[in-house]
């Protein structure tokens, strides 16, 4: 599902386009050039982690293509750029791995004549993307999965969601109601975000600053927040 609306992307109108063309990036990418997180890493294209999905249908969403991913390992970000309507008629797609190890499966698993990866009914095309990008060592158990435990009055899927888009732009594969039981008031959810660091960990900072789990807040009321913990990405499994 595509939880925000965005206005509609055009390549040729991008001030960046020419500092992208430059770079080696996408056209297409909507992100910011300038960010030095956007740059490609100086390593070696076997070390990259980060590939480019083409020949996508046009109407594909998070929950479809990550769907169609496991086995393989945590996926860092996703980002799926939908057709132009000019020169482009199918989708296409950014996978970034947190890991190598899962880079270079998910690679050969997809070139592979006898596997490959289709989406309802296309075969999607696969390669490494221009932009380099090394796998990253967060430090524990991160991933693009944020389980939210707390009062069902505010863990519930209606209210955590229009809370998140009031603090940032995401997608999500899936959002799965884990608990919700009136008699005790408890609610319990897990966010499968599209992206780890600027969705799934941007979420888990807004709620940990304004809901800090377990603590009496400013106006003396208990946080509606109980735990916040990050859960296991199904690419993995």
């Amino acid at each position: 599902m595509n939880a925000v609306t965005r206005t509609f992307f055009r390549p040729e109108c991008d001030p960046q386009k020419d500092l992208k063309m430059a770079q080696g990036v996408s056209a297409n990418y909507k992100g910011d050039a300038l960010n030095p997180r956007n740059l490609s890493d100086d390593i070696p294209e076997c070390k990259n982690v980060s590939f480019f999905l083409t020949n996508l249908p046009a109407d594909v969403t998070y929950s479809q293509l990550l769907g169609q991913i496991r086995g393989m390992g945590r996926v860092w970000a996703t980002v799926i750029n939908p057709p132009d309507g000019h020169d482009h008629f199918t989708s296409a797609a950014k996978l970034v791995f947190f890991e190598l190890a899962a880079a270079q499966r998910f690679y050969a698993h997809c070139r592979n004549p006898a596997r490959r990866l289709i989406i309802s009914g296309y075969a999607v095309k696969i390669v490494r993307n221009r932009v380099r990008k090394a796998e990253e060592d967060v430090g524990g158990y991160h991933s693009r999965v944020l389980v939210v435990t707390g009062e069902l009055s505010f863990v519930n899927k209606d209210t955590l969601l229009r809370y998140f888009r009031t603090k940032l732009d995401f997608d999500t594969e899936e959002v799965i109601t884990l608990v919700q039981d009136p008699q005790t008031g408890m609610g319990e959810l897990e966010m499968r975000f599209a992206c780890y660091r600027n969705q799934a960990e941007s979420a888990r900072q807004a709620l940990s600053k304004e809901y800090p789990p377990g603590a009496t807040l400013p106006d003396g009321r208990m946080s509606p927040i109980w735990e916040l913990r990050y859960g296991v990405d199904p690419c993995s499994i």
